[in-house]
């Protein structure tokens, strides 16, 4: 299937707690240091200016999401403008286009683009100014437990179309909850440059459900179906991420999330995966 992955050891030890807190541990004592010097409570920044930063890593433990953020307008159209004239490509085609060729979900050569991801985006200056943001710096280090030393960086539209469901999954659409099994620890970053409500592609996430699964979700498919995680989860856990361009959250990849299939407008998202 499309989403089928490789199979790696990590992707197996890291669905249980004891080994990431056996991993985490030593890592988290060398740098019990610098933990210990982000740990103010308002951290300052040309981007965001102050920011409540246990506010957010608070909301970020209990439920797996911590919003807040928002970009100026000025680098929301800056990194817009570098997304709408880089190419682009869908997974590892080999065909390449500007957004602005997709018509009807459809590329110039007639190839179905459920999500397109823009080349490069670390060519961006501004992209690069916001991973060494110190909002961004700070609230890794608390998440992780120490500095981050990688950041990895994903640009992508997700044009508007009425292709079904399975042409979407077969594109390497996310459209179905699922959670994710990082090599490392890490925290994802969103930023939205575009509108996005329940039309346009919203984040929808259950919460809580990063640290509570049961023997049987950590020992089946990371993917499942709203019937199966319906009966172990509440409904109303259920989050739906809406906000305006610039609008940022983090969130836990152990957290069961998923993205509504964009049907008005397209949408342009911007993740950050700091390790």
């Amino acid at each position: 299937m499309k989403h089928a992955r490789p199979l790696h050891s990590y992707r197996l030890l890291r669905r249980f707690d004891r080994w990431n807190a056996y991993t985490l541990k030593t890592r988290r004592a060398a740098f019990a240091e610098a933990v210990a010097a982000g740990r103010s409570v308002v951290v300052h920044s040309p981007l965001f200016g102050a920011v409540d930063i246990e506010a957010i890593e608070a909301h970020l433990k209990t439920s797996g999401y911590g919003g807040g953020l928002q970009l100026p307008a000025t680098m929301v159209a800056s990194i817009t403008r570098y997304a709408s004239s880089a190419p682009c490509r869908q997974g590892n085609n080999a065909e390449t286009f500007l957004i602005d060729e997709v018509q009807q979900g459809r590329s110039p050569a007639g190839a179905e683009i459920a999500v397109a991801d823009v080349d490069a985006p670390d060519n961006c200056p501004d992209v690069e100014t916001l991973q060494h943001d110190a909002v961004i710096r700070t609230l890794a280090t608390r998440f992780l437990g120490y500095p981050p030393t990688e950041c990895l960086t994903r640009l992508y539209w997700s044009p508007a179309s009425t292709m079904g469901e399975e042409e979407r999954r077969w594109a390497g659409q996310t459209i179905d909850y699922h959670y994710d099994i990082e090599p490392r620890h890490t925290l994802y970053v969103y930023f939205y440059l575009t509108n996005v409500d329940v039309r346009a592609g919203a984040h929808v996430l259950i919460r809580g459900s990063h640290q509570q699964k049961n023997w049987r979700l950590k020992l089946s498919s990371t993917r499942q179906t709203e019937r199966t995680l319906f009966r172990y989860y509440s409904r109303d856990r259920v989050t739906i991420v809406e906000g305006k361009a610039g609008f940022g959250f983090l969130a836990d990849p152990a957290c069961y999330h998923k993205a509504l299939a964009p049907d008005s407008d397209r949408r342009l998202m911007l993740q950050l995966r700091i390790s």
